[in-house]
């Protein structure tokens, strides 16, 4: 009698058809990710990658560690507190592999570094939950978002030390996955047993963020914890033995204790935790005195950049955060259970994320992992929700990008490997000319003029932040407080070297604004070009560059003007780009064109008074 063959021939046509989508999917992921790879392929643009490279190449070549002495800025205070040199010393390692990066291929080695730092994340994700998975696309799905994003906003975090911190986040997740699986009491040393300390001695030495990572520890030595009473409240003192995690608290202690093996051993820790309430309830204090907050993005959450610079990409984010919340729910409702270590892990991740910038990309990295790892547990349709909504969101974003400014979506190498928003024509004039310093300068310039222009230039202020009085000084200057003249004098400043206006927000710099409405006797516009000023005394020492070079002031204007124009092709109906246009219309007496454009913006006090100078016009 013949066997029905049906049903195992059905499997197998079944079984074909899986592994032939699976691989498809798997097709489609590494031509994503090659193009992610190739998109993030820019001109190196951070401001502190600078005075990291700087610090760096005085490591490699001194064979030392910063010390008590800044070489780098001529305002700081000297010597340095041990807190500040704390902070100097806490990047040491991930300074020295950059510059000999440098060293090796030059900037275009530090590009494609920061490229792999933004690629291989995700792949492998993609790589871990796909392996386990019949159906991979959903994965991908949810995996094409967060590359794309910060390619288009986020990217320049990956060219600095604490691009490690987002990948050795992953890594200690991974790491603490899969010791929560081998949860026996036996003595035997596992890899990743034995690993754990290792990343964690890696991370501490290569960036001051290994502090998530003990964060990160501690939420899951937590969950097992939880875990623990759990099993003792419900089945009582005398019922089944809960496996007690010995390896897994033996690694994750050892790690912890492992990480103090940096050059600020324990301290860095613990000047954090004691800093933690003030910066919960107050979140000035997360800065130094002196006002670095309302200088430095990376203190800013992130609703701020779309309230305050009308970046659509925080929405995205946010979008792409509640697909990873349902995802997490979905997996709860279908398990009937909750995950507690995976709970707090996603609001710790969310805090970070939502808190400030810096913690945006800690975010999406970890997110993305718990996110796939909670599409992967469910079935059906259930797997495809979450997954469409943060394709939705991918989607959204692209067309978004493709209406606006259809040319950032170009992969490939771009056509210089520094961005050209840095001075460095304006380094060669002020050294072809024998400008000497003192210089007051702006402070997203100071890591590159530490690089480009150190040790003939020393610089007023830079990324490092390192004084709380010296910012201070710099924000009073740059917004021309009260006291500014006298600032500039208390340093003997000789130039100003700052940008015409910010092409993030469209603000016109307060201090340029102040020389082209003053016009002051003790000073000349000596350069202008590719929104960058410089700005010299107009005394005997510099009459020769004076004299020669002299531009008059209403030339600040018609920058504004260009530069405006620019932007507004990019931001189209961009409120403050629009307002510095008309503010420079105005300066140079195109009275009746400034007050259409400012007839046509939300009233707000400086619009407002603005219009009631022109209302004859």
């Amino acid at each position: 009698m013949m066997q029905d063959k049906r049903p195992e021939g059905g499997q197998s046509i079944l079984l074909d058809k899986i592994l032939t989508q699976k691989n498809l999917t798997h097709a489609t992921a590494a031509l994503f990710f090659a193009y992610a790879f190739f998109f993030a392929l820019k001109p190196l643009a951070d401001p502190d990658l600078w005075w990291h490279l700087k610090t760096g190449q005085q490591i490699v070549e001194q064979r030392s560690l910063p010390g008590h002495e800044d070489p780098f800025s001529y305002t700081t205070p000297q010597p340095l507190l041990d807190e500040q040199v704390r902070g100097l010393r806490s990047q040491w390692l991930s300074q020295s592999a950059f510059y000999l990066v440098y060293l090796i291929a030059g900037y275009k080695g530090l590009s494609v570094m920061r490229a792999l730092f933004i690629v291989l994340p995700f792949l492998w994700i993609y790589i871990r939950f796909s392996r386990d998975d019949a159906l991979p696309a959903p994965l991908l799905l949810i995996l094409s978002f967060p590359p794309l994003i910060i390619n288009l906003s986020l990217f320049y975090t990956f060219e600095r030390p604490q691009a490690f911190s987002f990948i050795f986040a992953l890594v200690a997740i991974m790491l603490l996955e899969r010791l929560k699986k081998l949860n026996g009491a036996g003595p035997k040393i596992t890899w990743p047993m034995a690993l754990l300390p290792v990343v964690m001695l890696l991370w501490a030495n290569l960036h001051g963020g290994y502090i998530v990572g003990i964060v990160i520890i501690g939420i899951y030595m937590a969950g097992e914890v939880a875990a623990i009473l759990s099993h003792r409240l419900r089945l009582g003192i005398g019922g089944l033995p809960y496996p007690y995690p010995m390896r897994f608290f033996a690694s994750s202690l050892t790690a912890v204790a492992a990480s103090f093996l940096n050059p600020g051993g324990h301290k860095l820790l613990y000047g954090w935790l004691r800093s933690l309430p003030g910066q919960v309830i107050d979140p000035v204090a997360r800065a130094q005195a002196g006002g670095v907050i309302t200088e430095v993005l990376e203190y800013k959450s992130l609703w701020y950049f779309y309230e305050v610079f009308h970046y659509k990409w925080p929405l995205y984010i946010i979008g792409f955060m509640a697909a990873a919340l349902l995802a997490v729910l979905m997996k709860y409702i279908h398990q009937r259970r909750v995950d507690l270590t995976e709970a707090l892990l996603f609001c710790f991740a969310g805090f970070l994320g939502l808190y400030h910038a810096r913690g945006v990309n800690f975010a999406l990295i970890i997110l993305s992992f718990i996110a796939c790892g909670s599409v992967s547990a469910l079935k059906g349709a259930k797997k495809i929700l979450p997954a469409v909504i943060a394709a939705a969101v991918t989607v959204v974003m692209v067309a978004d990008v493709l209406k606006t400014a259809p040319w950032e979506l170009s992969p490939g190498p771009p056509h210089r490997w520094v961005d050209s928003s840095y001075p460095e024509d304006a380094v060669r004039f002020l050294e072809t000319q024998g400008i000497e310093g003192p210089m007051f300068n702006y402070m997203g310039w100071g890591g590159y003029l530490i690089w480009r222009a150190y040790p003939r230039y020393k610089v007023f202020a830079d990324g490092r932040a390192i004084s709380g009085l010296v910012m201070s000084a710099y924000v009073e200057v740059l917004r021309t407080t009260r006291f500014w003249k006298e600032m500039l004098n208390k340093f003997d400043v000789n130039f100003i070297l700052i940008p015409v206006m910010s092409k993030e927000n469209g603000v016109i710099s307060p201090i340029v604004m102040r020389m082209a409405e003053d016009k002051p006797d003790g000073w000349r516009l000596v350069y202008l070009y590719n929104n960058t000023t410089i700005f010299l005394r107009n005394n005997e020492k510099n009459r020769r560059v004076t004299d020669g070079f002299g531009i008059p002031y209403a030339e600040l204007y018609m920058e504004v003007i260009d530069i405006s124009d620019v932007m507004l092709t990019v931001m189209p109906g961009h409120p403050e780009f629009l307002l510095s246009k008309a503010i420079a219309l105005q300066g140079i007496g195109r009275f009746s064109e400034a007050k259409q454009i400012l007839i046509g913006l939300p009233r707000t006090p400086l619009s407002q008074s603005l219009l009631e100078k022109l209302k004859d016009y």
